[in-house]
């Protein structure tokens, strides 16, 4: 069961958050300290016509769909990977034949053992996220990090689905939230320099300079700084 903390000082962080949602004669932005973009404040207003604690339910909602973001991204994409790249031993090829010979039949119940051992990590390493005391007590005290997460999450599962112009966007939307993840962009140009242009160029200095600079590259970097410029200006504009 989820509960929203309201506490005086659950309260008080949440207060901070809710501020330029709710100022009218001054912008907290004057202050050094407030690092909140004005796209937080939007996502808020509803505080005002619904609950004043729906931002704590949406940032709740936000951690229940990074476990489940995490989970889709284990069983269909990094576990089946780590799997298919384990270096076989002879029991793991004996294993392999005894799986296909049962392949006519399924009422043995070979074939499921792998999908099912799949489904149980993943299922384990997503709880682990979902459970974590950390995890949710922040977002029912009012932080958006799980929000951030989520952004982070969305390049990932882009990324690794090859949608490289979305996972741009989705870096340059979580970078313009906070500033950190903008480190994350380093793996993605080098994954997306080792694409098929970074390949054709061969190995040695000449392969490396190209896996870098190539039009892959430029056109994810193009497009993730421009999400990152485009919204900073223009909230800067409003």
């Amino acid at each position: 069961m989820l509960f929203i903390w309201e506490s005086e000082s659950s309260f008080r962080p949440w207060l901070v958050v809710v501020e330029l949602e709710r100022t009218q004669n001054y912008s907290p932005y004057t202050r050094e300290t407030y690092r909140y973009t004005p796209l937080l404040a939007l996502l808020l207003t509803p505080n005002e016509w619904i609950h004043p604690s729906f931002g704590k339910y949406l940032f709740a909602a936000c951690d229940i769909t990074n476990g489940i973001l995490i989970y889709n991204l284990l069983v269909s994409i990094i576990l089946p990977g780590a799997t298919h790249h384990h270096p076989e031993s002879k029991d793991d090829k004996s294993a392999t034949t005894s799986t296909a010979s049962d392949a006519d039949h399924p009422e043995s119940g070979t074939m499921m053992t792998l999908p099912i051992s799949l489904q149980t990590l993943a299922t384990f390493y997503s709880s682990i996220h979902l459970l974590n005391p950390l995890v949710f007590s922040i977002s029912t005290r009012g932080s958006s990090e799980s929000v951030l997460s989520l952004f982070v999450l969305l390049t990932l599962y882009a990324a690794l689905n090859g949608r490289w112009d979305t996972a741009a966007m989705m870096l340059g939307m979580s970078t313009h939230w906070k500033i950190y993840p903008v480190i994350y962009g380093v793996g993605c140009l080098g994954a997306v320099g080792l694409g098929r242009e970074g390949r054709e160029n061969g190995k040695g200095w000449k392969g490396y300079v190209g896996s870098v600079l190539n039009w892959r590259v430029v056109r994810f970097g193009a497009v993730s700084a421009g999400t990152f410029v485009v919204l900073g200006a223009g909230c800067y504009i409003v």
